[in-house]
């Protein structure tokens, strides 16, 4: 069974003073164009976990950034959260890397004639990768700082 991955602009990455790298990898029903009018949705809870833990990667198949991320498989999405060294914190300041991108292996899937989709019923959830470009592109991204008097509580949020 092949790896796949798709990166999606559901949710926001923020990035904490103190090192943690956190937001939405995936948000359920959200479709993304695969091209030639074909498209992608995940139902809710698809994604599970491995026997393997997922790790946090540059890039698909780049340095391993995270051996050991928090990762919530909620209902209507997934989180990951993370201690970032501070090059891969500036990166994603800078909008280098915005993006969550998952990489999961299809368990269970359908194909809806009626909307030309895959729907992906049932995943295994291998690694996360911190990407510059989504797959899903509803949206865009900016940048806005929130600063507190706590350096703590300093956030930049990616949107």
């Amino acid at each position: 069974m092949d790896v796949e991955h798709r990166a999606s602009l559901s949710g926001d990455i923020e990035v904490r003073a103190s090192g943690k790298v956190g937001g939405v990898a995936m948000l359920y029903g959200d479709a993304a164009d695969l091209g030639r009018g074909v498209r992608e949705v995940f139902a809710p809870g698809a994604l599970k976990p491995g026997d393997v833990p997922a790790r946090i990667t540059e890039g698909h198949g780049g340095p391993v950034v995270a051996p050991a991320p928090e990762i919530r498989f909620e209902h209507d999405r997934l989180e990951v959260e993370f201690s970032a060294e501070p090059e891969i914190r500036a990166r994603v300041q800078r909008g280098e890397l915005r993006h969550f991108s998952i990489e999961f292996i299809s368990r269970a899937e359908r194909f809806l004639t009626d909307t030309f989709t895959r729907e992906i019923r049932e995943a295994i959830l291998t690694g996360v990768a911190l990407v510059p470009n989504p797959a899903y592109r509803q949206t865009s991204a900016e940048a806005r700082a929130e600063v507190s008097e706590d350096a703590d509580n300093a956030i930049l949020w990616l949107l």
